[in-house]
């Protein structure tokens, strides 16, 4: 899928970051960021704060739609413990999700959550800018020079980052954050189809895959009950439009 261009911006370098994707966490990332980018005005935000995004996105297909996210993938086992400590429904509303998570970041369980996928998810999505600086380096001493290099790139370099990475924050590149303010729908599709086509490997006999990556639509009939009870109080009568049968 093609990403809209931009004079300004290192597009090419966007367009790559799904490359040899082997586990979910950078599709749910930036699905984080784009959140973010859509309820708020901000440019920092905290990393748990992201992380704790990005588990309420994968919340529904993990635990209401039990999607295999492969054997690398450690976001299955870690949401479905959480699930279990605090006896969460599967078809839980994002915001109480939120509520329960923030509440309780003292947790084991919720600690070793958020450690687990702020750890290098963060540094490892802006590797695509970073190629040449990290060719060669042990994989340990990678997130110090991805962040060191995020805090001269954003403004130095004609390849600059979407964000620099700070201790618990990342703040957003204010050219990256119009980008993606711009953009949100048909980024948010850029992410939805590398993901579908991530999953599809590991659940080729699921049905209708591209609408498990989201939580149930909800039909209110408010509406029509409210119409057929008004059609009921009529004196005519109903028949069937298949059977041509009288309706009571």
């Amino acid at each position: 899928m093609i990403i809209p261009s931009d004079l300004k911006l290192p597009i090419q370098k966007l367009s790559g970051v799904f490359n040899n994707t082997t586990n979910s966490y950078k599709y749910y990332w930036f699905l984080a960021i784009l959140n973010k980018v859509k309820k708020s005005n901000k440019t920092t935000f905290k990393i748990d704060n992201l992380v704790v995004e990005m588990i309420g996105e994968i919340w529904y297909p993990i635990n209401y739609y039990k999607l295999n996210f492969g054997k690398l993938d450690q976001f299955s086992k870690g949401i479905t413990q959480l699930k279990s400590e605090f006896s969460i429904e599967s078809n839980i509303n994002k915001s109480d999700l939120f509520k329960i998570i923030q509440s309780n970041k003292e947790n084991t369980i919720v600690k070793q959550l958020l450690n687990n996928f702020s750890r290098y998810v963060p540094f490892r999505f802006l590797t695509p800018w970073f190629e040449r600086e990290l060719r060669g380096i042990p994989d340990h001493q990678k997130n110090k020079i991805i962040s060191d290099s995020s805090m001269v790139s954003p403004y130095q370099s004609p390849d600059f980052c979407p964000y620099a990475i700070a201790e618990d924050t990342i703040t957003l590149n204010p050219q990256w954050r119009t980008y993606f303010y711009m953009h949100l729908s048909i980024l948010q599709k850029f992410v939805y189809w590398g993901l579908v086509a991530y999953l599809q490997k590991n659940n080729s006999n699921v049905p209708g895959l591209t609408e498990k990556i989201f939580p149930p639509m909800l039909i209110r009939l408010t509406n029509a009950i409210f119409f057929w009870k008004e059609v009921a109080k009529e004196d005519s009568d109903l028949f069937c439009i298949f059977s041509n049968e009288e309706m009571s």
